[in-house]
């Protein structure tokens, strides 16, 4: 998905991460969408 903005002028061009948290399906918003949280990868030396 993420790489379908890539042409767009969007915030969501420049996201380089795909790693996100479902936390509500379609129950959420009316049943008009999900709600994703975007998770950031721990830095290397938090390992």
């Amino acid at each position: 998905m993420f790489k379908s903005f890539k042409g767009w002028p969007s915030k969501f061009a420049s996201i380089d991460s795909n790693r996100v948290r479902r936390y509500a399906g379609d129950l959420a918003n009316d049943g008009k969408g999900e709600i994703l949280v975007f998770m950031k990868s721990p830095p290397a030396s938090a390992t």
